[in-house]
């Protein structure tokens, strides 16, 4: 799978899935803070790729982390926040998402950014095949 292909088959997932929830800042585009409401800020991390077999027509596994910021306005609470990360664990915890795969999902309360929002991260780790 090409990274290409992975961004693609996480993004959809997410952009199917989460239209309605809240705004999405998506990576390189324009995006404006919405006023007092939660939105959230995708990332995919591509990490080191392994060997799977030799030769020319062997496989590998490439690896990485799909990273979730959930941003919430000051004064609200986490509930919100953490109602949010569930959401977003249920939608890829343990998944095949058009051949990337999903491991276990881990959210952690980062605490309050340098804009004063609060931020939750929600960690997917991601594997996928190459030259399956």
């Amino acid at each position: 799978m090409t990274p290409d292909a992975i961004d693609t088959a996480l993004i959809s997932t997410l952009n199917s899935s989460w239209a309605t929830a809240t705004e999405i800042a998506w990576p390189n585009h324009n995006f404006k803070v919405p006023e007092n409401l939660p939105w959230i800020r995708p990332v995919i991390v591509m990490s080191e790729t392994e060997f799977g077999e030799l030769g020319d027509e062997g496989v590998s596994l490439r690896h990485g982390m799909f990273f979730i910021t959930i941003f919430l306005p000051q004064n609200i609470g986490t509930k919100v926040g953490k109602t949010l990360a569930n959401r977003l664990e249920q939608i890829y915890r343990r998944k095949e998402l058009s051949g990337v795969i999903t491991d276990e999902v881990t959210t952690t309360s980062v605490g309050i950014d340098d804009d004063g929002f609060y931020e939750i991260l929600v960690s997917i780790p991601i594997h996928a095949w190459i030259g399956e």
